[in-house]
């Protein structure tokens, strides 16, 4: 379900070698238009020149071609590498330099107007907060940016995206989309009116799919716990109903069980990816699971994961002698904490990468296909064998 408040969106673009310039569009940069009342104030009251004021503002066409004294085609011309016999070298010259000195750049979204052919791809995340998310965009710039503009459309409230959000994303001139973990009652409103990549969900429609398996994931995590000897363990698992969170939480319950085990789960999941989410839930939860018998926690992410181990520590409880900690994701922090977190890399890199490359393929051919994305364990020092109590 979709936030009353609509979406966010950012365009991002990669250029000029590894440096991936991102910013606000126009219509939603803080602040955007009493930035530009105050500077054409400044210009029409005469404190501003007309070079000045155009490095402020971004130049257009026009505005090259009065600085170097030509026409608009002229300059089109040049910039496009369309200029040979047509423009004298002197012209050219004075072209190319007005275009440095203004930091001309054409206008590929009204470029995509005029020619109809579209030069941008829309990305649909849960969250900027996460990131994981911010790793799969990477690997999506990576592969993408320098040949599309990206449109990244965001709940405006950390919450999941309806089918509102997808359908404004739909609306602009795209070339493709990519929808990341889209929930099921979004998946089941959707309908494909581009080459679309859907990220971490099923669905029985014809459409490119770059799946994670989150199964693997489980069972990964959950065979090392029990080689360590724990067969209590805690969940803390995340409100949105997501087969990605599901799936997780049964693989691991699986192997637990399958050791004369028990999974215990929180008496509320998480409402938010948050740290403070991590440490109330916790907090709830101890008593309870105290009285289970648990010596291990394993979160459904590793921010959660953070607040868990925070709380627990600030209880007196030494982690991993008393108590080890475990999650999913392997963010950059989580390498960092103390104790390092014991992980499942979700692979949020290789997913962007995968995402990316399909996507060029179906633009390309109107071909879909599926690619899984398998998980690795990351064993670090936040989980040990078994406490046995003393």
């Amino acid at each position: 379900m979709g936030p009353a408040g609509g979406s966010q969106v950012f365009r991002a673009c990669a250029g000029g070698g590894p440096v991936r310039r991102w910013g606000w569009c126009a219509g939603c940069w803080p602040g955007g238009s009493a930035l530009r009342t105050a500077v054409a104030v400044r210009w029409t009251s005469g404190d501003m020149g007309y070079e000045d004021f155009l490095k402020i503002r971004r130049a257009t066409a026009k505005d090259v071609a009065k600085l170097a004294g030509c026409s608009v085609s002229a300059v089109s011309l040049v910039v496009r590498n369309r200029d040979g016999g047509r423009i004298n070298g002197d012209l050219k010259a004075r072209i190319q330099k007005a275009v440095s000195d203004l930091d001309y750049r054409p206008n590929s979204f009204a470029r995509s107007l005029v020619s109809q052919l579209p030069s941008s791809i829309s990305v649909v995340v849960p969250s900027i907060r996460n990131p994981f998310f911010g790793e799969m965009l990477e690997g999506i710039l990576q592969v993408i940016g320098t040949r599309f503009t990206i449109q990244l459309h965001v709940p405006s409230e950390d919450m999941d995206y309806g089918i509102d959000i997808v359908r404004a994303a739909q609306e602009d001139n795209i070339a493709g989309l990519i929808l990341a973990t889209p929930p099921q009652t979004t998946l089941d409103l959707f309908r494909q009116t581009c080459p679309t990549v859907i990220l971490d969900a099923y669905t029985a429609m014809d459409v490119s799919r770059i799946e994670l398996n989150v199964a693997a994931a489980g069972h990964q995590l959950g065979r090392h716990l029990v080689e360590l000897g724990h067969r209590s363990v805690g969940y803390l698992d995340f409100l949105p109903d997501k087969a990605t969170f599901s799936c997780r939480r049964e693989a691991l319950g699986k192997i637990v069980r399958q050791a004369g085990g028990a999974l215990h789960n929180a008496p509320a999941p998480a409402e938010y990816l948050d740290i403070e989410q991590g440490e109330a839930a916790f907090s709830r939860s101890w008593a309870l699971w105290e009285a289970a018998g648990v010596t291990a926690v394993v979160a459904a992410d590793d921010i959660l994961a953070y607040g868990i181990m925070k709380r627990a520590q600030e209880m007196g409880m030494a982690i991993p002698d008393r108590l080890s900690v475990a999650s999913f994701n392997d963010i950059p922090f989580s390498a960092l904490v103390s104790p390092a977190l014991t992980t499942v890399d979700l692979r949020a890199h290789q997913l962007g990468l995968q995402a990316a490359h399909v996507l060029l393929d179906a633009i390309a051919q109107d071909v879909s296909s599926v690619c899984t994305v398998d998980p690795e364990l990351r064993i670090r020092r936040s989980t040990a064998a078994c406490w046995t109590g003393g």
